[in-house]
């Protein structure tokens, strides 16, 4: 499939997705309080912990190490690898029960949403590693259909239940890779092979030191939280947070299933250039993403928490905006761009590398500044430990393979989003209608990053605008 027909495919499926995300927390919010919303963080951020450290290594590797000539060895191979690895998570999990440390719902809540993040993950990684995008679109939307419909179900029916609303969500991400399974049944259930095991552990073992400390680093700012000022201080904080990753990552997601797939794909094949290339535009791709999503995100900052937040969550959801957004933009550089490196390089080291990193510089300000500085404390160390973690793979020197930094195109992007809010600021100072004003900061904004799209022919934009004008004729 050519990589702009790939590209749509993820494309529409991430924002269909990521609409129904930004639904899931306009209603979990308003049906849920801030205590039963602040747990269901707490929850998914230790899973995320356990995902990172047992789990998601085996997807990297797998897509990394990815022969189609050996398929059902790969994907089953992996497939098992995945079972052990939540064999592993939930022996300790029932240990910690009998002996009354951890309780029953609790861990139940833990280890099914871990089992869900693992299950999904394999299901989207799986079509995308064997250029099948629109199977990985199906578990995507999928899982967000569900995630609204069983997470409003359960607030309705078991209000006063902590763990309900993980529990459902957990089962929504388990039940979203089903199809994914029934269609590769054969090839997952044959093949099986010790050799790829072993190439799979090889390869993948600074992963799962990279994974876990990097999952540790990306939520100890909620876990201290909890820790120092109650499950209820991670509501707003994770609901804003939660908001400003479902904006940017559904194009961040586009650009690493399409346009890091196919620089992969390119590496492998020796198409040195044409990886260059597809990473370049990658990189571009997230700095418009970043810039004018940040700039209309301000420039709509009290409608957006209007609309999308339960009253309880509105003043602090206000007040933490720009720090989040901030450490928004970082991640989705983070997570889509720097993060990609590791299926370049022979060796998943630099990721551990910039990983412990991000977790030393996170954890030592955490608990300097969280204790008295609450949610504005965790959000600076969310930044400074994101920011230290890009510039280790940014200034790595590798003989193998260096990521590009097209730092050119960056501040000519940078330039013409801060020409677009200062626009915005005349606007606010000379148009009185609420309305008008934001249809106009709108129009600006989308006019301004389509000129941009179009002079970089990023997302496929000339692509789909060559289509609807055959279609026309």
């Amino acid at each position: 499939m050519h990589h702009q027909n790939g590209l749509l495919v993820f494309l529409g499926s991430r924002v269909a997705s990521a609409s129904l995300n930004l639904l899931a927390v306009a209603v979990f919010t308003r049906l849920g309080d801030v205590e039963t919303y602040g747990t269901y963080l707490l929850v998914l951020a230790w899973s995320f912990i356990l995902h990172g450290t047992v789990t998601f290594w085996i997807d990297e590797a797998f897509f990394a190490r990815y022969q189609e000539q050996g398929r059902r060895q790969y994907m089953s191979s992996a497939l098992a690898m995945k079972a052990v690895a939540l064999v592993l998570v939930a022996t300790p999990m029932a240990l910690l029960v009998w002996q009354g440390a951890l309780s029953a719902s609790f861990a139940l809540s833990l280890f099914l949403m871990t089992a869900g993040l693992a299950a999904h993950e394999f299901a989207v990684t799986v079509p995308r590693t064997r250029m099948n995008p629109k199977m990985s679109a199906t578990a995507t939307l999928l899982r967000a259909a569900l995630t609204v419909t069983l997470g409003s179900a359960v607030l309705i029916a078991f209000a006063g239940s902590a763990v309900a609303l993980p529990i459902a969500v957990a089962s929504a991400y388990l039940v979203s890779a089903v199809p994914m399974f029934i269609v590769y049944r054969a090839d997952l259930l044959r093949g099986f092979s010790r050799d790829v095991v072993r190439e799979l552990l090889r390869y993948g073992w600074p992963l799962m030191l990279a994974g876990g400390t990097w999952a540790l680093a990306q939520n100890i700012d909620r876990l201290a939280l909890g820790h120092f000022h109650g499950s209820a201080s991670i509501g707003p904080y994770g609901a804003m947070a939660d908001f400003l990753k479902q904006g940017f990552f559904v194009f961040g997601e586009v650009v690493a299933l399409s346009l890091i797939t196919v620089a992969k794909r390119a590496a492998s094949e020796g198409r040195h250039g044409d990886a260059q290339r597809a990473l370049s535009e990658a990189m571009r791709s997230i700095a418009v993403i970043t810039v004018f999503g940040s700039v209309l995100v301000l420039a709509l900052k009290d409608t957006i928490v209007a609309i999308f937040f339960g009253p309880q969550f509105h003043a602090a959801a206000i007040e933490l905006l720009p720090l989040l957004l901030v450490a928004s933009s970082i991640l989705v550089f983070r997570t889509y761009y720097f993060g990609q490196i590791v299926y370049f390089l022979p060796s998943g080291m630099l990721q551990f590398y910039a990983s412990a990193l991000q977790l030393l510089v996170t954890v030592g300000l955490v608990f300097l500044l969280v204790p008295e500085h609450r949610e504005h404390g965790a959000a600076i160390a969310l930044i400074a430990g994101q920011c230290a973690s890009c510039a280790v793979v940014a200034l790595w020197r590798s003989a193998s393979y260096r990521l590009p930094l097209p730092m050119g195109d960056m501040l000519r992007i940078a330039t013409v989003g801060l020409g677009v809010w200062v626009i915005h600021m005349v606007f606010a100072r000379t148009i009185d209608n609420e309305i008008a004003r934001i249809a106009a900061d709108m129009t600006l904004v989308a006019t301004s990053a389509g000129v941009v799209l179009w002079y970089y022919d990023l997302f496929a934009v000339r692509f789909v605008a060559r289509k609807v004008f055959a279609f026309a004729r």
